[in-house]
This record gives C-alpha cells, structure tokens and sequence, in this order.
C-alpha cells in the first residue's frame, strides 16, 4: 500500500515497517512496480532460499532387485533423485550399471545431511565402505570417491537383474 505524504511510503511485507520507497527493489509483476519486500528483507528471504535449495547429504538409492547405491550431492535430494531417474530414462547415465533399470525402479533416502559441504566426500566413501561390507555385490558404487576403481570381481554382471 502506498500512502500519501510529502514522501511516498509503503508498508513492508515482513517486517511491517513504513519505508520510502527507495528502500523497495524494483519487480515489475507488482502493480506499483516494487517488491514487496523492502531491501533488507528481501536479501534474507534470498539468502534463505540459498541455504534450503543447498543442502549437502549423502543419500541411498534402492533398486527394485535389491541392489543399491551410494551418492553426495550438494543439490536438493528429490532434485537429484530426479536427474537419476531423466538419466536413466533416456539411458544416458554416466554410471552404466544404472541403465539397466527403468525410472520407477529407483527409489531412494538421505542418510546423512551435513551443514559443511567440505565433509561431504569423507562421509559418502565412508558410508560406501560399510555398504559394500554390508551389501557386497549389491552396491553398485564401481568407484569411491577418489576415483579408485573397483576389483572387477565386486561389480555385478551386466546380465543379472
């Protein structure tokens, strides 16, 4: 709402205060042209978006004949669930032993989020040890995070499903 005064003013959204509007960003899908945020909150709204779209995990995916597969990501998990699947759709995954294996197939969990991405890649090989302990030939991770190839002996065959 603009209110008539010597300065034009308006009310901010979120922290209720009455600016002038120079302390308004522009937008023009707004009838007056202006956020309806002012400046300040409006970076804080931003940052926060920031922060909840990057959220560093290590996460689980499972296959419907009971293999499974560990990742990282600094992504949203459901947005990187998603670039699995379109991966695996078009058969185009950099990770062969995926294409084998339809969309719906794929499922998956986050099991560990971390608020420092610097721990990311130590905690995904770490839990990629335990799980080709625990699943053996049924995890599918070929490399750890290093980059070391796996023995050819742990890797599934491409026939088996």
């Amino acid at each position: 709402m603009l209110s008539q005064s010597k300065e034009e003013t308006k009310v901010c959204l979120k922290c209720k205060e009455t600016l002038v509007l120079e302390e308004y960003g522009k937008d023009k899908r707004q009838t007056d042209g202006l956020n309806r945020y002012c400046k300040p909150c409006h970076r804080e709204n931003c940052a926060k978006a920031r922060m909840n779209r990057s959220k560093p995990c290590v996460y689980q995916l499972f296959f419907t004949d009971g293999c499974t597969y560990i990742g990282s990501t600094i992504q949203n998990f459901s947005d990187r669930l998603a670039v699995h699947r379109a991966k695996v759709r078009t058969k185009i995954h950099t990770n062969r032993i995926f294409n084998r294996y339809e969309p719906e197939e794929i499922s998956g969990r986050v099991l560990l989020e971390l608020k420092d991405r610097k721990e990311l890649r130590m905690n995904e090989y770490v839990l990629i040890k335990h799980f080709r302990e625990s699943y053996g030939d049924k995890c599918l991770n070929q490399t750890d995070y290093t980059g070391i190839e796996r023995e050819q002996t742990n890797v599934p065959s491409q026939g088996s499903k």
